[in-house]
């Protein structure tokens, strides 16, 4: 049974597995830790609550995966408001999906849950699950233990779900037929290259062209407008702190926060699964235990549970609650190390070793660092608050930055010269961007309005320097204006030869003679199909765009390398079904219940939002 829920499950698995990775791998163990109030609505579903914390942890895990998506963004170049309507629709979508898998009985066992964080790599310390990973993380996410399983339960029952719609779509083999008539049609065309670099080496840039280019296209040689900024910057990161934390307040609040704490204690079991009928191979492992073999190659060996099987048996921790009942009370009777006689249950028959003991305790010793730190920061954020309303009070037509940072204990900055498109430093963020060439900033040289940023940072700007653009001398830009005069002159050089190779082509020459005649490139592609591997892509691709209609059909196009290629398409045939190799059936048919599933997932999600109470 549990080898039959975990096949079910894994692929689903698999995806959660991945997805706490990129937690880690953008935001670091414990370092999610969620501000706001959290316990304010954002939005409700039949009566069904989505806080404020929800909808703030979903941001952060919205931008994880658009910056792992795209590389070179920044995460301060994220919007948080205009991200959040649709983080909002999502979680929307995923509660009603929550509620319909609740109405139809499904279930998310506990022990798949537990598999999947003793699977994740993110929880894991030299290949084994680490408690004290797992335990910041949840931390961190403003979660208990309880709630981040049940996020998790909830994520696979979803993915349960639409597992199931999914797997439900299916197609006709008349709607296969269709679809292969395009999907596997075959084309044999004709192309030439005229490249561009011939051309661009004969072309001949006199004095009084590029003169006149110059003068013609002023604006493209104007030097850039910039600005240099005074700036404060102001952020919890960047307080001192002058008091350390006192012993007596690290006691006091551990004196409060114990009232509220509860000891617990959590068992690491391995186990031996076998069929209930298995009793004579029970006794045959209880001896081979009794002589001394290794429990974890018992378990390879004999265990039915493949999931654990090579792994020794290991099953993880559990409180008491994950296994069924007569389990945990043989799990609770062993000492650690030892391993317990036959136990059955609905999977089969147990042999159970305990292999530790975890005991959660609530000691000041083992707290004092992190509570330390927690006032630090609690400290800190005060002090912000402080800070910052001195800021906006003083900064409201200062003369001078630096003289409000001296007076409330900060440090002011002068930025790197800032386009318009931006610069290094303090000119990458957009909201800076934006401020500096404002009137008030730029015009008025007023200090701008305090600028709140992501992650609770804080700027002020004022200009410091304002150097304007102007115009570069022919002398100063005469390479550029070569380089931008010979590249427009090749281009119309190259569009004048190739339409007059285009004609001779419509005129009835082959590629092939209209190539040879001018000592051109020239290539044919038999039999080729939409992916067909060893032919050119990009010609391949606009091949298959020409209408096939009549034959021969004859275009042009410009490639990426700026060349100019005449494709001749000659002959089109249509796929057949029936004639594609199981692997291209198989390829066709998965990508095509792929898209109809996916259709039909989002119209199931619609009709539950739309059949649902939302209040937003």
């Amino acid at each position: 049974m549990l080898d039959r829920f975990r096949s079910g499950m894994r692929g689903i698995a698999l995806v959660i597995v991945v997805f706490i990775a990129i937690i880690f791998t953008f935001s670091g163990v414990g370092s999610m830790s969620m501000t706001g109030s959290g316990g304010a609505t954002a939005a409700s579903v039949d009566g069904d609550a989505i806080t404020e914390q929800d909808v703030a942890l979903e941001l952060q895990q919205t931008k994880s995966r658009i910056l792992n998506q795209n590389e070179g963004l920044r995460f301060d170049q994220l919007d948080d408001e205009m991200l959040r309507p649709g983080v909002v629709d999502r979680l929307i979508t995923n509660r009603a999906l929550s509620q319909s898998a609740d109405g139809s009985g499904m279930v998310v066992p506990a022990r798949a849950v537990a598999e999947i964080l003793m699977n994740a790599e993110g929880f894991q310390t030299d290949g084994v699950f680490d408690k004290d990973r797992y335990r910041s993380f949840v931390r961190g996410r403003g979660l208990t233990n309880a709630q981040f399983k049940q996020q998790l339960a909830d994520d696979l029952l979803r993915g349960q779900l639409v597992s199931g719609y999914r797997q439900s779509s299916f197609l006709t083999q008349g709607e296969l037929q269709l679809l292969a008539e395009v999907a596997a049609q075959t084309r044999d065309y004709y192309y030439l290259t005229l490249p561009l670099q011939p051309t661009l080496d004969a072309v001949v840039a006199s004095d009084e062209a590029l003169q006149s280019y110059y003068q013609d296209n002023l604006s493209a040689f104007e030097s850039e407008e910039q600005v240099i900024l005074d700036y404060i910057e102001l952020s919890a990161d960047v307080l001192v702190l002058d008091e350390p934390v006192s012993e007596a307040d690290i006691l006091a609040r551990f004196t409060e926060e114990s009232d509220g704490a509860v000891a617990s204690t959590s068992r690491r079991a391995a186990h031996i699964l076998l069929d209930a009928d298995n009793e004579a191979v029970v006794d045959e492992i209880l001896a081979s235990i009794a002589a001394g073999e290794p429990f974890a190659d018992l378990a390879e060996r004999y265990s039915t549970d493949a999931g654990s099987a090579g792994i020794g048996g290991d099953l993880g921790f559990s409180d008491g609650s994950l296994f069924p009942e007569s389990f945990e009370n043989a799990l609770t009777a062993l000492e650690v190390g030892a391993v317990s006689g036959p136990v059955v249950t609905d999977s089969g028959i147990h042999l159970i070793k305990l292999l530790e003991i975890d005991e959660t305790t609530f000691e000041l010793e083992s707290e004092s660092a992190r509570i330390a730190s927690q006032l630090q920061r609690e400290r800190a954020d005060g002090l912000l608050l402080e800070k910052l309303a001195q800021l906006r009070e003083l900064s409201y037509n200062a003369e001078s930055l630096a003289e409000i940072a001296q007076d409330i204990g900060l440090v002011a900055g002068v930025s790197e010269p800032i386009g318009r498109r931006g610069g290094a430093g303090i000119g990458a963020i957009p909201e800076v961007i934006e401020s500096a060439f404002s009137d008030e900033v730029l015009v008025d040289k007023y200090a701008s309005e305090v600028l709140v940023l992501e992650g609770d940072r804080y700027v002020v700007v004022k200009l410091k320097e304002h150097i304007m653009a102007y115009q570069k001398p022919f002398e100063e830009v005469e390479d550029d204006v070569a380089s931008a005069y010979t590249a427009l002159r090749g281009a119309e050089l190259l569009e004048q030869q190739g339409a007059e190779l285009m004609a001779r082509v419509e005129a009835g020459d082959s590629v092939e003679d209209v190539a040879k005649a001018n000592s051109l490139e020239w290539q044919v592609a038999l039999e080729a199909r939409r992916t067909s591997p060893g032919v050119n892509a990009e010609v391949n691709q606009f091949a298959f765009r020409l209408l096939a209609a009549k034959t021969p059909a004859n275009d042009s196009f410009i490639n990426r390398n700026g060349d100019f290629v005449i494709v001749s398409l000659q002959r089109s045939v249509a796929g057949d079904y029936d004639l594609m190799s199981s692997t291209d059936q198989r390829a066709l048919k998965d990508a095509v219940l792929e898209a109809a599933a996916n259709r039909e997932i989002a119209a199931f999600q619609r009709a539950l939002v739309e059949n649902a109470t939302v209040v937003r």
